[in-house]
C-alpha cells in the first residue's frame, strides 16, 4: 500500500523534472529549428490517426510546476511533449520513460512517441515492440503502437525493418481486433506480400464482418482488379461500414457496372450510406472515360 500511495509522486517528480529540462531546453538559441509534419498514417476508416500531428512552435513556454505558485497553472504533459522539437540523448530517457509508464495517458504517450521520432531515438521500434507484447496493455494504446511502428518501417534499416515486418505479421492474430486490423495496413502500405495474402483471405472470408471493410480497402489501395467481381458481392451488404467500403472502392475503380447499386444507395435513408452513393456517382461521373479494362 505504501508503494502505491508513492506511485503517483514518482510520477510527478518525472514529469516536473522533464518539464523544467525542455523548459530551459526551448528557450536556449540551440534549441531553435525546423519542425518536420509527421507523415499521415491511415488508419482504420472510422477514427483519426493518433501518429497524425500538426507542426509545433519551436519556442512554447513552459515552467517547472514548483514555479506556479499564484499563477496559472502549468501546461499538461502531453502539452509540453507536442510543444518541444526535439531532445538530446541526454534526455531521452525520460521521454522514453513517460511512454513506457501505463499510468500516463494515452495522449501523453501518444505525444511521447512523437517527440522521441521527431528527435531520432533509434531505440522507438524497440520500445513500442516491447509495450505490444506486454499482456497487461489495453487494446486503445496497442493499436497505436502498431500505427507508430507502421511508420517506423518506412525508414527503418534492413535488420530492423525485417523484425518490425515480423512483428506486424505475428499481430495478424492478435487477440485484440483492432491490432489485428491496423497490423494489415501497416503491412500493406509498407508493401509486404504477407499484407496482400491476408487482405484477400479476408475478403473472401464467411465470417469476416469485422474486417472485411478493412479488407476492400487494402485491395482496391493495392489496385487488385482481379477482386472486383467479389467486391460486388458486397454493394448491398447489410453491415452498414461494408457496404460504403465496397461502394467507395468500386467507384474509384470507375466500375460502370455498378452503376445501378450506387443509384439506390444514393436514395437511402440512411444518410451515410446516401452520401457514399452520391459521391460514387460523382466520381463515376468523372472517371467515365478510364473505364476498368
Amino acid at each position: 500500500m505504501r508503494h502505491k500511495a508513492l506511485l503517483p509522486v514518482v510520477v510527478v517528480l518525472i514529469v516536473g523534472s522533464l518539464v523544467f529540462v525542455l523548459g530551459n531546453r526551448l528557450h536556449s538559441p540551440q534549441s531553435n529549428g525546423s519542425v518536420q509534419q509527421q507523415e499521415k498514417n491511415t488508419g482504420d476508416a472510422s477514427s483519426v490517426s493518433p501518429a497524425q500531428t500538426q507542426p509545433v512552435p519551436a519556442l512554447a513556454k513552459t515552467e517547472h510546476p514548483k514555479d506556479h505558485t499564484g499563477r496559472s497553472e502549468s501546461k499538461s504533459t502531453p502539452e509540453v511533449l507536442a510543444n518541444t522539437t526535439r531532445v538530446d540523448a541526454s534526455h531521452v530517457g525520460q521521454v522514453s520513460e513517460i511512454l513506457r509508464d501505463p499510468t500516463q495517458t494515452d495522449t501523453a504517450r501518444n505525444e511521447a512517441i512523437n517527440l522521441l521520432r521527431r528527435s531520432n531515438y533509434k531505440g522507438l521500434p524497440d520500445d513500442l515492440i516491447r509495450i505490444l507484447n506486454d499482456p497487461n496493455e489495453g487494446e486503445r494504446f496497442r493499436r497505436f503502437c502498431v500505427q507508430h511502428l507502421g511508420i517506423e518501417v518506412q525508414k527503418a534499416n534492413n535488420v530492423q525493418k525485417q523484425a518490425v515486418l515480423s512483428v506486424l505479421q505475428e499481430c495478424l492474430s492478435d487477440r485484440h481486433l483492432g491490432v489485428r486490423r491496423e497490423a494489415l495496413l501497416a503491412l500493406v502500405n509498407a508493401g509486404d506480400p504477407t499484407g496482400k495474402e491476408k487482405a484477400v483471405e479476408w475478403l473472401v472470408a464467411e465470417n469476416a464482418d469485422d474486417t472485411r471493410d478493412l479488407a476492400i480497402r487494402c485491395v482496391q489501395q493495392m489496385d487488385l482488379k482481379e477482386y472486383i467481381p467479389e467486391v460486388r458481392k458486397y454493394v448491398y451488404d447489410d453491415n452498414e461500414v461494408t457496404r460504403i467500403a465496397a461502394i467507395v472502392a468500386l467507384s474509384q475503380w470507375g466500375d460502370e457496372e455498378s452503376r445501378p447499386a450506387f443509384v439506390v444507395a444514393s436514395k437511402s435513408e440512411n444518410v451515410r450510406i446516401q452520401r457514399a452513393g452520391k459521391a460514387a456517382l460523382e466520381r463515376l461521373d468523372k472517371t467515365a472515360p478510364n473505364l476498368v479494362d
